[in-house]
């Protein structure tokens, strides 16, 4: 639904580490159109495009506005240029064209008059396909990248600058090309387990003590060895729910 940003909204989001850019600044701003799905929620520390609000887990960012509708796990990144099949044409009548099937086109059809027949068959394929995507945890998604609808990128994936995917990506596959197509795992099957017995993404950056840089083997050790004696505890944050942004809006 669309609300309009006024000064409490946008005390919310400063409080609450939500910005327009992985900078920390840019948005929103009092008067700003907001798209909020009242169901989703956003954690700490994420970063926006546009002005659709989807759920959203923290230290995760997008350059690409992507629909309320959308999913998107911890520590991932989407760059600029994402975008989403279109609405589905039926192939299987003697036309495609959206006049016959879509009632926004109506106006469209120029020849009104009696032997025009009526745009008021609705194809099912353009209600059954909302956008929407479910974004796992560490995915990377390239740029001018193209997603089907509803579709669902596993933990860990990567996805090749202007690929189109039309299917679901398993954890920890890159994959790209079009239609997209595995090029690769990111790592061995073992150490691919581990990673999601692990779930380290539930943990906040601020508590690893160590390097990104050290190898995935030792990474794993660490953790496995912190989470088995408690010194690493889940982070838990605070959630701010769409629903909260919408009662506050007026």
């Amino acid at each position: 639904m669309l609300i309009k940003a006024n000064e409490a909204i946008i005390n919310l989001f400063e409080t609450h580490k939500i910005y327009g850019n992985y900078l920390g600044n840019n948005w929103p701003k009092i008067g700003d159109t907001l798209d909020i799905n009242p169901n989703s929620y956003y954690e700490p520390y994420v970063a926006f495009t546009g002005n659709k609000l989807f759920t959203i887990g923290s230290f995760s960012f997008t350059w690409s506005p992507l629909s309320n509708l959308c999913t998107m796990g911890r520590y991932s990144s989407i760059a600029s240029g994402l975008s989403f099949f279109g609405p589905l044409h039926p192939y299987d009548r003697f036309t495609t064209s959206t006049v016959t099937f879509m009632n926004e086109y109506k106006d469209f059809c120029i020849f009104k008059n009696s032997r025009t027949p009526e745009c008021s068959f609705e194809y099912v394929g353009t209600k059954d396909s909302p956008i929407k995507a479910d974004i796992g945890n560490d995915v990377w998604i390239g740029g001018n990248v193209t997603l089907k609808r509803g579709i669902k990128i596993g933990d860990g994936a990567i996805i090749a600058n202007h690929a189109v995917v039309t299917k679901d990506v398993e954890p920890y596959t890159i994959v790209g090309g079009v239609p997209a197509k595995i090029i690769k795992h990111r790592f061995s099957m073992d150490i691919i387990s581990e990673f999601m017995k692990l779930k380290w993404w539930r943990y906040h950056w601020a508590d690893f003590d160590f390097s990104a840089d050290i190898p995935v083997e030792k990474f794993i050790d660490i953790m496995t060895t912190k989470i088995a004696n408690k010194s690493i505890k889940p982070y838990e944050p605070e959630k701010l729910t769409g629903k909260i942004i919408v009662d506050i809006s007026g």
